[in-house]
């Protein structure tokens, strides 16, 4: 994440990239992750992370305001700008399926107010994808290829990296 907070981890369908983001997600934030299947829009993903924030027995509705449960949640995200900067926000399978009016969509959604919102936020965002580095530069940002993802590893954990992991980052590379 060095100089942004959030980034993506591409690749094809069936390599690993959503078995990659959890180790890394257990690994570097433990219990401080939010993990978010991708319902269409970053709005409708953010609301999905509504029960977890305000407890399953709470609907947005049931709250005494006109906000949306979109709203609520990145409200509680900024509410302490410390704590948020210790979580991790995994959104998987942030996928098009290459025309060119989803690559189009996709790229509205990262111009949009609510990821604009939810990067105000300050938390990590990690996004599982099988877009192409070439279409995600497309969007303006920047891509870096995950080659020595060994090095971090075992620099941040101190452990050698297990042949399991070794294999599936492979397969991502």
């Amino acid at each position: 994440f060095s100089g942004n907070n959030f980034l993506f981890l591409y690749g094809n369908h069936g390599m690993g990239k959503t078995v990659l983001a959890k180790l890394y997600a257990v690994e570097y934030y433990k219990s401080h992750v939010l993990f978010a299947e991708y319902k269409g829009s970053f709005k409708n993903t953010i609301e999905s992370l509504f029960p977890r924030l305000y407890g399953e027995e709470y609907k947005p509705e049931d709250q005494i305001t006109d906000k949306s449960a979109c709203q609520l949640v990145l409200e509680a995200l900024k509410k302490d700008p410390e704590e948020t900067k210790k979580w991790l926000l995994v959104i998987d399978n942030f996928n098009n399926d290459g025309s060119e009016d989803e690559e189009d969509k996709y790229l509205d959604e990262f111009q949009g107010e609510v990821f604009q919102k939810l990067l105000d936020t300050g938390i990590y965002i990690l996004i599982t994808t099988t877009i192409t580095a070439d279409v995600v530069r497309e969007f303006g940002i920047p891509v870096r290829p995950i080659e020595n993802i060994e090095g971090l590893y075992e620099k941040k954990s101190g452990r050698k990296i297990t042949e399991t992991a070794r294999s599936v980052i492979e397969k991502v590379e």
